[in-house]
């Protein structure tokens, strides 16, 4: 099982949940709801339908052959969708959305 999501909180606010259900995760880059700013690497949901269909097959692939849960960061770069994979919660980062 894995839990897409746009909410880089979910880090530090669901780490213990997520941790006991042993799910994967991917977390989106640049997804944010609109609001009275501008957002440097924000994306549309063009953007993120495109990265989530060019991606999803490896992310599928990388969560059925894991012997556990597995954390990505999907993002786009250069236009292109761009994976990142980390076998433990930890190796995330603090920071996972804005520029990096």
């Amino acid at each position: 099982m894995a839990w897409i999501t746009k909410d880089d909180a979910a880090r530090s606010e669901h780490a213990a949940e997520i941790g006991r259900a042993r799910i994967s995760v991917v977390w989106i880059r640049g997804a944010q709801r609109e609001s009275g700013t501008t957002q440097r690497n924000a994306i549309n949901i063009k953007q993120l339908l495109h990265m989530l269909v060019a991606k999803i097959d490896d992310i599928a692939k990388a969560v059925e052959e894991a012997r556990g849960p597995r954390y990505f960061l999907l993002s786009l770069s250069n236009n292109r969708p761009k994976l990142q994979t980390f076998g433990k919660f930890q190796e995330v980062g603090t920071r996972l959305a804005g520029p990096r």
